[in-house]
């Protein structure tokens, strides 16, 4: 429940969304979800007879990866679905030409692969704009460059659904779970204890009663 307020956060990122904003709704979302993978990991081991534990624990480690594999995937073709549908919105509304903001988008010159781009953004869009048309391109570079940060963050909004739904999924199949208590293990004890208990029995043998 605390991961899934943390992502509904998340869901409102908007271009000009305060850090302080975003800090508070990823330190939700970490504290919400981050205790799951050990807990798991727990659980598993101690349910498992000896014998199996190996065999579940690494099954447990396999399906985890298959699973973020999968979500991946489905994320980022959602990610890039979302950008691609509000990139020409958001370069319009940035000031950029409709006829220019179409064709940007149209031409594959701006696509989601640019939004991880470190450095000079607008440096690398015009250099994926045909030389012919740098000239036209040129004077609106901030503005499509604001365009884009204005797409990929309510794309990356958009994309925290799917990690609603697959919470909640995952929620809903853990609920009916019933509860399996920790096995109780004696605390093994050290050689200097072992020692010392010998000691004393040693002493109390030869004590006269």
């Amino acid at each position: 429940v605390v991961g899934i307020t943390g992502m509904l956060l998340l869901t409102r990122l908007q271009a000009d969304t305060d850090l302080p904003y975003v800090w508070v709704a990823m330190f939700i979302t970490g504290l919400g979800l981050g205790p799951i993978t050990s807990i798991l990991t727990a659980v598993i081991q101690s349910t498992s007879p000896p014998e199996t534990m190996g065999v579940a624990t690494s099954s447990l480690t396999t399906f985890r990866q298959l699973g973020a594999s999968i979500w991946l995937a489905i994320g980022g073709a959602y990610f890039t679905s979302v950008f691609d549908d509000r990139l020409p919105g958001e370069l319009r509304a940035a000031g950029v030409p409709d006829e220019l903001a179409t064709g940007l988008s149209g031409s594959g010159a701006i696509s989601s692969d640019e939004s991880t781009v470190v450095g000079d953004l607008g440096a690398v869009i015009l250099a994926a704009v045909p030389g012919e048309a740098r000239a036209i391109v040129e004077p609106y570079v901030g503005a499509i460059v604001e365009g884009m940060h204005g797409a990929v963050s309510v794309a990356s909004g958009n994309v925290f659904w799917i990690g609603i739904g697959a919470v909640t999924a995952a929620f809903v199949v853990l609920l009916p779970l019933h509860e399996v208590p920790l096995p109780k293990r004696e605390r093994t004890r050290t050689a200097d204890e072992t020692v010392e208990t010998e000691a004393v029995g040693e002493r109390l043998s030869v004590e006269p009663t």
